[in-house]
């Protein structure tokens, strides 16, 4: 028997080119695998979500109460900090397929404990990061939980980020020697 999940995005702000490109992929990867995907992001209105092909959610709390899989991709501000906690947990359906989390934002996003005790609780049946709050992330309660994966956080050392990093080095090497 198969059954069609439904997947969901946040990106809670698009600040970068990077990630603006990162979450694309996710969303294009989730719609070629017949998934449901729908977005949030202060910079994103229902249009443009419509003419990306995915549904709209007007608020974090909208994207998970109707998401049974969540990717973060935000970046780290005043209005991210511990964003995703136990309430917005919670609030996912309780589906067969379980509630997926994962994170490729910022450590800190989401509250590590509430992450912690909704594993043990079967409240979250995922959570997979390349992030943490304290970094390097030497001890966590996460470590060795059923459901809990860890990956190195390697965005930056992609070979298109080391490329745009030179550039960058370039561009401004350049301005000083012309005096800009």
């Amino acid at each position: 028997m198969t059954t069609r999940e439904s997947a969901r995005l946040v990106d809670v702000q698009r600040q970068c080119r990077h990630g603006v490109h990162a979450t694309q992929e996710i969303a294009w990867l989730g719609v070629a695998f017949g998934m449901d995907v729908a977005a949030h992001s202060p910079s994103l209105d229902a249009d443009e979500a419509y003419e990306s092909g995915v549904l709209f959610a007007d608020s974090p709390r909208a994207l998970f109460a109707r998401s049974t899989h969540v990717v973060l991709s935000c970046p780290l501000n005043d209005g991210t900090r511990n964003l995703v906690n136990r309430d917005l947990i919670e609030s996912m359906p309780s589906e067969a397929c379980g509630r997926h989390l994962v994170n490729v934002a910022r450590g800190g996003v989401a509250v590590e404990s509430d992450i912690a005790a909704c594993l043990n609780e079967g409240l979250l049946t995922s959570y997979a990061t390349d992030v943490f709050a304290e970094e390097p992330c030497v001890a966590s309660p996460l470590f060795g939980m059923e459901g809990f994966s860890a990956t190195p956080h390697i965005g930056a050392a992609t070979r298109e980020a080391q490329d745009a990093v030179s550039l960058m080095v370039v561009d401004r090497v350049m301005d000083e020697l012309a005096g800009d």
